[in-house]
């Protein structure tokens, strides 16, 4: 359609003259036209009629070129396309120089009846092969195979084609892809060691004689082995130090763990002073503890721990202790405070003994008043030897738990045995106010 049309012939190929109707042809409408030919007078010839065709215009087909890599060799544009339609293309060669689309413009030749067609051609950046790393390798170990497909689906070949592991260090294995792959080349580099480390957790530290943790065959780097000595000894207080050697192949070089056994508490002085006649009066002092790191916290009798030392008021019975270090070592043990009876234990409130023996024994070492419930307190308690000397004083006694009482001695040295004066002012809790005197006989 439109295209430039042939001259219809005034002379027949037969040499017959004459003239068409209509006279020229017509490119402007699709279809098909009658065009008749009539000879010239006295030519001894008929009328004869040409059908012409005129058509749409055909596209020109092509198979696709590209994509293509940058910087690689494009192929040629044809100048033929698939149905036969000739022609030029503008850009006339294929650009690979820069990433992106570009379109390349077909242009039939004249009287092809063919329609002018576009081809993108795209240019791509080079694709990175990728590859699970390989190695690290023991020295002269079996190494894995170079893969000749990337993971992202690159073929291409490795230089040097095998992992070498005769010589301890790094090296680098370059990849090509084979050709049209659009994929750059990467480099890996793989190492090989004299021998890998195994690491472990670090174990302890542990009081001492506690349970302690397993010595684990296998470390954190996935390296398999043995331990000397195989189990750890919690029975010495200090450092020892345990060897991991790994198993054969495993390229594993021995590592050495020290762990620390900590000393614990191992037992502790206590003063008892153990429960008079059925009553709570008892009390334990704890003093000095053998072993272990300072500060310690006491857990007396189940009532958690305090850093105090001395408990009161404790009536006949056996009572645990839990002595904790500052490093959380702990050291158990229990305490008994006895009763102690006597005749004594008849007394009636305000009862002083006439005798007592303050050798340090545990037994009758104190000389002291009886305050039973009818005693609001015993003002004044004095002890006179028998020149007239106060030896001894003590004032506003309210309990029997919390007076001191006489120990037997005078200005930190003990009295000589003999016999000595008391003098006791009681307050009653009827507000009576009575004074004792009696005597009293120091024995040792």
């Amino acid at each position: 359609m439109n295209a430039t049309p042939g001259v219809l012939p005034l002379i027949s190929t037969n040499g017959i003259t004459g003239t068409w109707s209509p006279a020229v042809i017509n490119t402007a409408t699709v279809g098909s036209a009658t065009y008749t030919f009539t000879p010239a007078a006295n030519q001894c010839g008929s009328p004869t009629n040409m059908t012409i065709v005129v058509s749409n215009s055909v596209a020109p087909s092509f198979t696709q070129l590209g994509p293509y890599c940058l910087n690689a060799t494009p192929d040629v544009l044809p100048l033929i396309s698939a149905n036969g339609i000739t022609g030029t293309w503008s850009p006339a060669v294929i650009n690979t120089a820069t990433v992106g689309s570009a379109t390349y413009t077909f242009t039939p030749a004249a009287n092809q009846c063919g329609s002018p067609t576009n081809m993108t051609i795209v240019v791509s950046n080079s694709v990175a092969p990728s590859f699970t790393q390989l190695g690290p390798y023991c020295l002269n170990a079996t190494p894995g195979v170079l893969p000749l497909i990337s993971a992202n689906g690159i073929t291409g070949t490795w230089s040097p084609a095998v992992i070498n592991t005769a010589t301890v260090g790094s090296a680098t294995y370059t990849f090509t892809p084979a050709a049209n792959q659009c994929g750059s080349p990467t480099n890996m580099t793989i190492v090989v060691s004299n021998s890998v480390a195994p690491s472990f957790t670090q174990l302890g530290p542990y009081c001492l004689n506690a349970t302690p943790g397993v010595l684990p065959l296998i470390s954190t780097n996935g390296i398999t082995g043995t331990w000397s000595p195989a189990v750890i000894n919690t029975a010495t207080v200090g450092s020892a130090t345990y060897t991991f050697t790994p198993a054969a192949n495993q390229c594993g070089s021995p590592t050495n763990m020290n762990i620390d056994v900590l000393s614990s508490p191992t037992s502790v002085v206590s003063n008892i002073t153990h429960a008079m006649c059925s009553l709570s009066d008892g009390s334990i002092t704890l003093g000095e503890v053998t072993n272990g790191t300072l500060p310690f916290e006491y857990n007396f009798n189940d009532l958690g721990f305090v850093t105090n030392t001395t408990f009161s008021n404790l009536s006949e019975g056996i009572y645990p202790l839990i002595i904790e270090d500052v490093n959380g070592c702990m050291f158990n043990t229990t305490l008994i405070v006895n009763n102690i009876s006597g005749p004594s234990c008849n007394k009636t409130s305000g009862w002083i003994a006439n005798i007592f023996s303050p050798n340090g024994d545990g037994v009758n070492d104190e000389l002291k008043i009886f305050i039973g419930s009818d005693i609001k307190q015993v003002t004044r308690f004095e002890i006179y030897d028998r020149w007239g000397s106060k030896v001894f004083a003590e004032l506003n006694i309210i309990s029997n738990n919390d007076q001191k009482g006489w120990n037997g001695t005078y200005k930190s040295n003990f009295v000589n045995p003999g016999v000595y004066t008391y003098v006791a002012v009681i307050e009653l809790v009827n507000g009576k106010v009575e004074t004792k005197v009696g005597n009293v006989t120091v024995i040792y």
